[in-house]
């Protein structure tokens, strides 16, 4: 792989990885208000996870499943599939705007 090559994928990486930060501060599992009443960064950590559970073929299901899992590991998380599944289809949509089947 080519210099340039290796900086354009490093580029799209980093833009896949600020389009996740901003679906998981507007997800928001544990009602902590990012930027407001918590850090802005508070769930930026998990982006690039989640990034690269992408690039490998991740479906809806296992990332509405890992993001019930992030969930519930905070102090106060309680389940809500609903928004789970939302915020993990979101990302699936900004990540392959063309779609991608929902397995």
């Amino acid at each position: 792989m080519s210099d340039e090559a290796k900086r354009l994928k490093k580029r799209r990486t980093m833009e896949q990885v600020r389009s996740v930060e901003q679906i998981l501060r507007q997800w928001d599992p544990w009602g902590l208000l990012p930027g407001e009443l918590a850090p802005r960064d508070e769930y930026d950590g998990h982006a690039l996870q989640i990034v690269s559970m992408l690039a490998h073929g991740c479906s809806v299901a296992s990332l509405t499943e890992h993001l019930a899992s992030l969930r519930l590991s905070g102090t106060a998380g309680s389940a809500d599939p609903a928004s789970d599944m939302a915020a993990a289809q979101a990302i699936l949509d900004a990540f392959d705007p063309l779609g991608r089947s929902a397995e």
